[in-house]
């Protein structure tokens, strides 16, 4: 038990990090470039290339006017300072108020100079480290005499340089345990400037004002006296040898190969970047880590955005601005920003992001190219023609299907050569050519291919056949110039009605064949040339192609559209498309023409225009006709007229298109309705108005004739009442009144006009639905062994309702019914005439439920649901009509629906 939940608790832990790896992956991946740059930047594997874009923003920042700190006093490398001389130097600068004494580097032998620097205030020595010959990890201190015992000093040792650049100085050196600070950090400190915090790395050095903003003085100068006040009051004098055979330089950000920086100056720098409060400061390591991260979340969702191309210059642009805000803030922050660790986590994402595209892509033309083949080979395509290897088969079937030829022999040219060979024969053999060159430069080939077409054989190229009524022809097969071969073939002509007419139907076949071999020929070419696995990996086109394959699907899927429009172009019944919101989609041709002729602008005009300016309706009845073709697919045929042809009348069909499951797909998913559009037909049904129009002439004469006899004998019945006061007489007179009124109400019926009978309540059979509804449920009711009951009466008036409409609405009911019945059980249908209302009666053994839920789903709007969506149309048809619905539910009984219409006469 104990181990099964410990299963449980795995599986159920791997189950939370594939979800939470699958839902979150881009983040945790732009989150984990982040990291990965920033161990990189951690490890040091940036400060090769770093350190050059550091040099190179550094070598763009220099400020041309800066007033230094630091001054610098330049000693000749192989001269010696006299102890006077050091008295007469450190007079001077304090004569001249110079605010701190530094001397890099002094001789250790000098006593002298030791006993002058131990009296002069403000002086600070530079102190050598020198490496212990015991112990070289315990580096020692230059040794001084006596005199230098008390005198202030700092490291002068300098730092590691950076791949061959020094950038920073140290800020301490352990000796013997302590730290000792470094002379800038020392002389910064005596001058009352704290101190930068102490690393392994130092402190990065600000050259930003150039290598020559430090001002030099030679000793020389110094000891003659021809200095100003300006010069050194309030400065830093840092004193030391200068550039010489034994004084090596150090490479620096502003220094070139040719020129190094003496180690001077390059004390005077870190000095000076000291005093002046300018230090170039580094992000810390979470302060990068969090601008990796932004950077590469940010590009995860910038990326999605732009195509491949213009992620590619949306990462130009970004390593533009990074290197722009690098120089920047290096310039005028004195902030050295990770710019390369930036630019590569950006990378890093555009080609992550690039590549799940790339990859995406691919996934879903592969699904989408088995999708097409998939519904391709189920549409019933014939196999292409290129494809065969038995395409002169092909041919022949299809030559022989079309025109009644006696025999038929298809001959091929040559490649690279100018005589054909014979390929396929039907009713005959290929020995029966008698002509043995087979030379298509010579006659009779070479006659076919001046003429352009079938030429008439006098002498008999084929062996002479048994009948008598034979011609034969020769046609060349030429498509394009080139030439592809010959048909030969035979024909009776007594079967043949006109001579102009065959021949002239052989060329026009002819052209096509030719077509088809030509392509077929350049296929051949580009698939052999295709097949050639070398040339396609040395063009880079090697591997699976897979846009190929959907280049190939699409272009079928193009032939197949363009003949699909062809169809839909050609039909005789002008047609328009429209989408659920009335636009245009598609137009054919004839309805085009006419619109044009109508001076009517189809593709301007919405659904709603159109239906409006054809019929005589009003906008609002056009809604409403519109919203029950969308709603309750109903479609309606509707007369129509144009005012350019008032001679002329049309029916207007519209239905509504819905989306077949088997050729749907993914469509119906996102289609309003499920529906592709609605249809508009309109019809030119003038002849059979006209065929029409006599009928109605018929009976409208015979509705006059029997009216005018029917009153007649009311006029003379009411004479002969009077005289006779009879009451049978009074009977007759009634039912001659009754029957001449239903006569002048059936005569305002047939005189509509056809259309107009489904658009409103028409006499029609009130029993015919009912019956043809019953012998379609057959199917479903013997399934559950359902049995329909039918009181019928075999006489029943008209009824008063849509023709197409009573039909569905009766269905829309039965349907609901066998729904809800049990198995074994029993409908009854009844119905009956009473009062001049027609009842039908529909009762079932069934489920049922609760009659107030039923209630709800019937007559309430907003207790509709999916199930019942028939039904309630069919409730709002009956009452739309004059009729009436009632209805009942009971939970384990079953339910009870009655409809009331009213009845014609």
């Amino acid at each position: 038990m104990e181990a099964n939940s410990v299963f449980f608790r795995i599986e159920k832990a791997d189950m939370i990090t594939n979800w939470i790896s699958a839902k979150y992956r881009g983040l945790l991946v732009a989150l984990i470039a982040g990291a990965a740059v920033w161990v990189m930047n951690q490890f040091g594997l940036f400060s090769l290339p770093g350190g050059w874009l550091y040099d190179r923003f550094v070598g763009f920042s220099v400020a041309r006017s800066y007033q230094p700190h630091v001054v610098l006093v330049g000693i000749p490398a192989e001269r010696r300072v006299t102890p006077g001389e050091w008295r007469r130097v450190f007079q001077t600068l304090q004569r001249l108020r110079a605010a701190q004494l530094v001397v890099f580097a002094p001789d250790e032998t000098d006593a002298g100079f030791f006993a002058e620097a131990a009296q002069t205030p403000n002086l600070l020595l530079g102190r050598y480290l020198l490496d212990d010959q015991t112990d070289p990890a315990k580096p020692r201190l230059q040794t001084w005499p006596e005199a230098g015992a008390g005198i202030p000093y700092g490291i002068a040792t300098l730092p590691l340089p950076e791949q061959g650049i020094y950038r920073t100085s140290p800020v301490s050196q352990r000796v013997e345990g302590e730290p000792v600070p470094s002379l800038a950090v020392a002389a910064a400190r005596q001058r009352g400037i704290d101190s930068p915090r102490d690393s392994a790395t130092g402190f990065i050095i600000n050259f930003n004002q150039g290598r020559y903003s430090l001002p030099i003085i030679r000793l020389e100068r110094l000891l003659s006296g021809d200095l100003i006040e300006e010069l050194v009051s309030g400065r830093s004098v840092l004193i030391g040898p200068m550039l010489g055979l034994s004084v090596s330089g150090l490479h620096t950000p502003v220094t070139t190969d040719t020129t190094p920086m003496s180690t001077l100056a390059f004390q005077g720098h870190a000095l000076d970047t000291l005093l002046g409060d300018r230090v170039i400061t580094e992000l810390p390591g979470w302060a990068v880590l969090l601008w990796l991260s932004a950077v590469t979340v940010v590009s995860l969702f910038v990326y999605q955005w732009f195509r491949v191309n213009e992620s590619a210059w949306t990462t130009v642009a970004a390593l533009v601005i990074y290197l722009l805000l690098g120089w920047a803030a290096l310039r005028f922050l004195w902030i050295r920003l990770p710019v390369l660790e930036l630019v590569t986590a950006q990378a890093l994402i555009f080609f992550w992001v690039t590549h799940e595209k790339s990859s995406r892509m691919e996934r879903e033309m592969r699904t989408m190219l088995a999708e097409m083949s998939t519904r391709l080979r189920t549409s019933a395509l014939p196999p292409r023609f290129y494809d065969t290897p038995h395409h002169w088969e092909q041919l022949v079937a299809m030559v022989d299907q079309t025109l009644s030829l006696t025999r038929l022999i298809f001959l091929e040219r040559v490649e690279t050569d100018h005589r054909v060979r014979e390929i396929q024969a039907l009713r005959c053999s290929l020995d029966v050519i008698d002509e043995r060159r087979r030379d298509y430069e010579r006659t009779p080939y070479s006659t076919a291919i001046a003429a352009g077409g079938p030429i008439r054989l006098e002498e008999h190229y084929l062996a002479k056949s048994d009948l008598e009524s034979e011609d034969q022809y020769l046609v060349p097969l030429i498509y394009s110039g080139e030439i592809l071969g010959f048909w030969a073939f035979g024909v009776d002509m007594a079967k043949t009605q006109s001579r102009h007419q065959m021949e002239s139907m052989a060329k026009d076949f002819s052209y096509q064949i030719a077509e088809l071999l030509y392509h077929r020929r350049h296929w051949q070419n580009k698939e052999a040339e295709e097949a050639r696995i070398l040339n396609q990996y040395l063009c880079l086109q090697g591997g699976e192609v897979v846009h190929k394959d959907v280049h190939q699907a699409l272009e079928l899927m193009e032939r197949r559209l363009s003949v699909q429009q062809s169809v839909f172009d050609g039909l005789e019944v002008a047609t328009v498309l429209y989408d659920l919101f009335g636009r245009v989609m598609q137009v054919n041709h004839h309805l085009e023409k006419l619109m044009s002729e109508a001076d009517i602008p189809a593709f301007d005009y919405t659904a709603l225009d159109l239906l409006a300016a054809l019929t005589t309706l009003d906008r609002e009845t056009c809604q409403q006709l519109l919203r029950q073709v969308i709603m309750e697919r109903n479609g309606l045929s509707i007369p129509a007229r144009l005012e350019a042809f008032p001679e002329r009348r049309f029916l207007l069909r519209i239905r509504a298109l819905s989306y077949e499951e088997s050729s749907a797909g993914p469509a119906i998913e996102s289609a309003p309705f499920e529906l592709l559009g609605v249809l508009f037909e309109l019809d030119d049904v003038s002849p059979i108005h006209r065929l029409y129009s006599h009928k109605e002439k018929l009976i409208r004469h015979l509705g006059k004739r029997i009216g005018h006899s029917l009153d007649g004998l009311l006029e003379l019945g009411a004479e002969k009442r009077a005289a006779m006061e009879s009451s049978s007489l009074s009977r007759i007179c009634e039912r001659i009144q009754d029957e001449s009124r239903m006569l002048r109400e059936a005569t305002v019926f047939l005189n509509k006009d056809i259309g107009a009978m489904s658009l409103q309540p028409f006499p029609v059979d009130a029993r015919q639905p009912i019956l043809e509804n019953i012998e379609a449920s057959k199917g479903r009711t013997e399934v559950s062994d359902i049995h329909i009951v039918a009181d019928i009466p075999e006489s029943l008036s008209l009824v008063m309702a849509e023709p197409e409409q009573l039909h569905a609405v009766t269905a829309s009911v039965l349907d609901a019914l066998i729904e809800d019945a049990a198995e074994e059980s029993v409908i009854q249908i009844t119905v009956e005439e009473k009062e001049r209302w027609i009842r039908y009666g529909f009762r079932n053994q069934g489920f049922g439920m609760p009659n107030d839920r039923f209630q709800e789903f019937l007559f309430e709007d907003d207790g509709a649901t999916e199930d019942y969506t028939n039904l309630r149309n069919a409730v709002h048809r009956v009452q739309s009509w004059g009729g009436s619905v009632e209805a009942s539910s009971e939970l384990g009984v079953g339910t009870r629906i009655e409809i009331k219409l009213r009845a014609f006469g």
